[in-house]
């Protein structure tokens, strides 16, 4: 069984391993099993305290991280084992441990009405279960139905009297009473070895559900020739600390929110070929993610590591700093790459760098790893972000107020390349897009120049050019006709417009659009107004229904074929196939995270509750199939939606409730907190948010009058602030 694999136990420092940048100590550490034929396996770590810790699954060629607190000291026999999907078992492998730290172990076990499948007979209180079955593959479950709805962080589970416990099994929650239920991904398990006395625990990081059960798909027979779920105990262990907790929300939508961000935004319980959210998983495990290393990421990747101070974000920051950057100013994509995916410059890129930049310092106040200087061409992150502004003002006319793009690739005409994240459409020339990008960088950039201190005079200067480039884009890219923002002016004077919604809600949420344009925008998209050559109109835009299409008319429609794919092979338009109307993301379908511009949108012109509206029909749909949308098309790939996989932005949707319905965002002075949502609400909270090497618990309520902050729990600040105005958390150079 075991020839030709090798195991290898790794336990080396920072930096040997890329991407998981972390020493050995006590409580963390390295493993990786090589297998020839790269199987996906998951791990299991005793503990050496009576529990088996079993992990996600991964690719086995690459090393797993793993954590794991103790609650007493001493010297623990910890080891490990590794079984692959095809039923390779690496044996134990030893990895001994000395303890002087320890923890206390987070939760309560839940009170919990067990019952077992299929017609949901009484199981008592979740111990000593047994249910006959009439064959080796029909599905089983024990229910652990919950009185109401819980962070769950745990599942223990230990073997029968007799030593039975399931060999194949995985955990599924429900938010809704047991209506609808789904697989966390981390927790499917193959080839399981019995546990014996020790009990297993199986992380679930935080999800919130009203019930959980284990399913059973497949299991050996037992001494008589019968087969039977058999288990021990089950007990699910959480407690009512919600990270996003609102009494104006029933707890079936809190749940869907704090999950989608569990999903999207941390992808703390999804699968990962890696071993790490920064690297997708193909099919059938494909999930979420929590960040993309390109610089077209970059502001999202900074606004959902930022505020959770992820482990992976000094990696982003050392991956970034290490861009190359050209002597007009045009920052790499990548370390290695000029081009998105070989093919094309996407000058968006440059100035989304410097929007990421920019949060970050203001969400940090981390100087020093923006000064600290590139071992690759001797810059330093401040460095490059202020020549990449140069090559938007200096070079490509943005002190005249408009962006021009002189590459000749990027032309904006039928035979030119892509020069955005919509790679797509050949955004170029004089794009809406670009200088909508750089109008933010600018207005970000005066941000960081001002909490720098020493300049004031710079930061002025860029909120002057700023101004300008939002008079210039009225003045350049409005279609007063249709009501709507166009795409962009090609090097022959064609003005392209094929309904971008995702440029239009931009536009609204960057406040570029006036207050009447910004009316006519919100009332196309929300289908109030309908534009009469448009293939998409009223309702129909939200087909999707948990996001806007992403065009409203077809790309086939007027004949020019300036939509095109440059992934494997060029697409005709006019045949059908994997770039036509509704079959493609960028050509009528959607992708997620347009709906976190859609709310801001919606929450700047049609107010809250329209806002919520929308979120709750993004909520409601979560609560069926938690957005992990991959469609299958005639073609045979997932192209009309883009939410899992390479699509690590649609953990700006719940990222809403931080900036959208608490109003938190960074300032120079330090963190404006200013809640928008109605009396009605009561209290909203959003916890452990980090800022400035602080952890907060943040609430705001309007029976709140003023702003109070105390200690609360270990190193963290409970903030209590009132709601319908803005408070502020001073600059932590000094205490708030």
């Amino acid at each position: 069984m075991l020839r030709n694999i090798r195991v290898l136990a790794l336990f080396m420092g920072v930096g040997v391993l890329a991407g998981l940048g972390r020493a050995e100590d006590e409580t963390f550490f390295h493993m990786q099993w090589v297998h020839p034929d790269n199987e996906m396996a998951y791990y299991i770590v005793d503990d050496g305290e009576g529990r088996w810790l079993p992990s996600a699954q991964g690719v086995s060629m690459f090393a797993l991280g793993f954590e794991h607190g103790y609650t007493t000291p001493g010297e623990k026999a910890r080891r490990y084992r590794t079984l692959s999907l095809s039923g390779h078992d690496s044996g134990w492998i030893e990895a001994p441990v000395t303890v002087t730290g320890t923890v206390t172990r987070a939760g309560n076990p839940l009170k919990a009405d067990y019952r077992l499948s299929p017609d949901g007979t009484p199981a008592g209180s979740g111990e000593d279960f047994y249910l006959p079955l009439r064959d080796a593959y029909d599905k089983a479950w024990i229910e652990a139905g919950l009185d109401r709805h819980y962070a769950l962080d745990r599942v223990e589970l230990t073997a029968d009297a007799e030593g039975r416990f399931p060999r194949d099994f995985d955990l599924e929650i429900t938010v809704d009473g047991g209506e609808h239920w789904n697989v966390v991904p981390k927790a499917r398990f193959l080839h399981f070895p019995n546990p014996g006395d020790a009990t297993v625990v199986v992380r679930l990081n935080g999800v919130v559900a009203d019930g959980v059960r284990l399913v059973t798909f497949h299991r050996d027979p037992e001494a008589d020739g019968s087969y039977a779920l058999a288990l021990g105990a089950m007990r699910v262990i959480g407690d009512r600390e919600f990270r996003f907790a609102a009494d104006g929300l029933t707890e079936r939508e809190q749940a869907c929110w704090n999950n989608l961000w569990l999903i999207f935004g941390e992808a703390a319980n999804e699968i990962h070929d890696y071993h790490n959210p920064v690297w997708p998983t193909d099919r059938p495990y494909s999930g979420g993610m929590l960040a993309i290393f390109s610089s077209e990421w970059a502001l999202w990747n900074a606004m959902k590591m930022a505020w959770i101070d992820s482990k992976w974000m000094p990696d982003w920051i050392d991956t970034i700093r290490r861009y190359p950057i050209t002597d007009r100013g045009y920052i790499y994509l990548t370390p290695t790459e000029d081009r998105h995916l070989g093919h094309s410059r996407h000058y968006a890129g440059t100035a989304i760098y410097v929007s990421a930049v920019s949060h970050y310092y203001l969400m940090t106040r981390d100087r020093a790893s923006l000064e600290e200087k590139s071992g690759v061409d001797g810059l330093s992150i401040l460095e490059k972000a202020d020549r990449g502004m140069g090559l938007f003002l200096d070079e490509l006319g943005g002190r005249s107020g408009l962006v021009t793009i002189d590459d000749p690739e990027l032309q904006g005409l039928p035979e030119s390349r892509s020069a955005n994240y919509w790679d797509g459409w050949p955004f170029g020339y004089q794009s809406a897009y670009l200088n909508a990008h750089v109008y933010d960088a600018l207005i970000r950039y005066a941000d960081l120049l001002e909490a720098l201190g020493g300049e004031g005079r710079r930061a002025k200067m860029m909120r002057t050019a700023a101004a300008r480039m939002k008079r210039r884009f009225n003045q350049t890219f409005w279609n007063e006709a249709k009501g709507r923002y166009i795409g962009w002016i090609d090097a022959r004077g064609e003005r392209i417009d094929y309904g971008f919604t995702f440029l239009n809600l931009k536009a609204v949420d960057f406040g570029l659009a006036p207050p009447e344009r910004a009316g006519r925008i919100m009332a196309w998209i929300n289908g109030d107004r309908e534009i009469a050559d448009d293939t998409s109109i009223g309702r129909d835009i939200y087909h999707w229904n948990i996001a806007p299409r992403s065009t409203t008319l077809s790309a086939e429609s007027t004949g020019d074929k300036r939509f095109k794919l440059f992934h494997g092979q060029a697409v005709e338009l006019g045949d059908f196939n994997h770039a036509s109307w509704e079959i493609n993301a960028q050509n009528g379908g959607m992708i997620l995270f347009t709906s976190y511009y859609d709310l801001h949108a919606r929450l700047r012109v049609l107010g809250f509750d329209n806002a919520m509206e929308r979120m709750r029909a993004i909520l409601n749909e979560a609560a069926r199939t938690e957005l992990r949308w991959m469609p299958i098309t005639p073609f045979g790939v997932g192209t009309p939606v883009g939410a899992v996989r390479e699509f690590p932005e649609s953990g700006l949707v719940p990222f809403f409730f931080i900036d959208g319905v608490m109003g938190i965002r960074p300032i120079p002075e330090g963190l404006s907190i200013h809640p928008r949502f109605p009396e009605s609400w009561g209290e909203v909270t959003v916890r452990d948010f980090h800022f400035a090497g602080r952890t907060f618990d943040i609430t705001a309520s309007h029976k709140i009058a003023e702003r109070t902050i105390e200690p609360c729990g270990g190193q963290g600040l409970c903030v209590r602030v009132p709601a319908g105005v803005e408070s502020r958390l001073s600059n932590p150079a000094s205490r708030p």
